[in-house]
């Protein structure tokens, strides 16, 4: 069904057509094929001569498959569960990306897991703001793509604020490529993530994953070595000042984050 069967012509169609991008689902397809269809439309792409970006959902259907086979032959891809905008939803991806932790080693340039759409400020969305702002800073903690699916010509402001943040969308642009981890064993409410930066700085979100106010601590032995850092916040976009040994965030919201950009000075 779709494309199988017609894997090299529709390549050539959509590089005649100019397309910059193409998503290729697996839907209604067996799993044994997608070993061979996946690669094969990698193959057929390169021909073409054209650059289009490839998304695959490859693992998405096969959640046992050998994870070193995808930067090879997709540019990004689906690893889990279709979104939707709800907080179970997102806290329920977000829990699955902590706990999967080998998905971080194998986004890189050019590369990338992706965690599906960002639903902020989509009509209809049962997020708050507070729920809303931590999606789009954990997918840019993440390295996910950051697509949205929404009527700009209704969103709202708050949303706006949130999806044009330029240095949080930095975070998730940044060229070092590498991804966040979570430092917080699962099950607890006060998470911690931290990624690593191409200029030495560390990005770290500070998520609420419960349904209470509550400051949460961040060490710097979490860190790595140093012991001084600078802090900036990247929501408000504010410099915070100088830290030893540890950051509180405090009183963050229900399911609120606080992201930050951390310059190590000592």
């Amino acid at each position: 069904m779709g494309s199988e069967g017609h894997l090299y012509t529709d390549a050539m169609t959509f590089a005649e057509w100019e397309v910059d991008m193409l998503k290729m689902d697996g839907c209604n397809s067996e799993v044994l094929d997608q070993s061979d269809g996946y690669p094969a439309m990698t193959r057929f792409l390169n021909e073409t001569g054209r650059q289009i970006l490839y998304a695959c959902s490859w693992p998405c259907y096969d959640q046992s498959m050998d994870y070193a086979l995808l930067p090879p032959n997709c540019n990004m891809w689906r690893n889990w569960w279709d979104v939707r905008s709800t907080w179970p939803i997102i806290r329920r991806i977000m829990d699955k990306w902590g706990n999967e932790t080998r998905w971080a080693k194998y986004a890189g340039p050019g590369h990338w897991n992706d965690a599906d759409m960002i639903v902020v400020g989509m009509k209809g969305t049962e997020m708050n703001e507070e729920e809303s702002k931590t999606q789009f800073a954990i997918w840019s903690m993440l390295g996910s793509p950051l697509f949205m699916s929404n009527d700009l010509r209704e969103l709202p402001e708050w949303a706006r604020r949130i999806l044009t943040n330029k240095e949080i969308i930095q975070i998730d642009q940044d060229p070092l490529g590498r991804v966040a981890t979570r430092l917080t064993p699962f099950g607890e409410d006060g998470v911690i993530w931290s990624r690593p930066l191409a200029n030495g700085d560390v990005a770290v979100a500070l998520m609420n994953r419960g349904d209470e106010v509550r400051d949460i601590v961040l060490p710097f032995k979490l860190l790595g070595s140093g012991r001084v850092y600078a802090a900036r916040d990247l929501y408000l976009h504010e410099d915070l000042g100088e830290f030893t040994d540890e950051f509180v965030g405090k009183k963050i919201a229900p399911h609120g984050t606080v992201i930050l950009r951390m310059t190590p000075l000592k």
